[in-house]
Formats: structure tokens, sequence, C-alpha cells
């Protein structure tokens, strides 16, 4: 049975949203599953612990850093990166969960 692919466009890190995460807990559990997470790092100096799991692949662009031209640049790179994703990938399913992600799906 062919594996259907899963992409979820979070703008924000992962580990600022604790329902994100227990739904990525919850669906390594479903059976042909491909999980693919686009998100952004955690600032510098956070002291949040970063989500990782093994069967879930987690990519994260750098985070947002201070300054307008900075801020501008970090999201047309996130959406644009995004966007090149989910066109290779060609994903069975796209889940997005804040309006910042909406863009690229």
């Amino acid at each position: 049975m062919k594996k259907r692919k899963l992409v979820i466009i979070h703008f924000e890190p992962l580990e600022r949203f604790p329902p994100v995460m227990n739904l990525l807990d919850y669906l390594i559990g479903e059976a042909n599953k491909n999980i693919i997470v686009i998100s952004t790092e955690d600032k510098k100096g956070s002291n949040l612990k970063k989500y990782e799991n093994a069967f879930i692949k987690i990519i994260r662009t750098p985070a947002i850093v201070p300054g307008t031209f900075f801020r501008l640049f970090n999201y047309v790179f996130f959406y644009l990166y995004s966007l090149w994703i989910l066109i290779w990938r060609e994903p069975a399913v796209v889940l997005y969960f804040e309006t910042l992600s909406s863009w690229p799906a």
C-alpha cells in the first residue's frame, strides 16, 4: 500500500503550540503516513525543549530576527520555501494552523 504524504505548515515554532505537538504524536500512530512539518526555528535563548520525532521529518527555517527588513525577508523565505516543498513533494493532504501559514497552502 502506498504511503500518503501529509504536509503540515506551521509558521510559528512548534514548541509554542502544544496542541500541534499532540496532533503530531497522534498522527504517527496512524499507518501509512509520510509526515513532513515545515516550521521556523525558535529564537535563541528560549528555554523550550525542541520538539523531535523520529517518524516525522521536521524542516525548520531560520528564526525571525528583529528589524523590518529581516522580518520581511524571513516571511518571504518561509512562504517561497514552503511553496517549493509543496510543489516538489506533491502531498495528498496539506494542513495549516495559523493565518500566517495559509499563503503557501
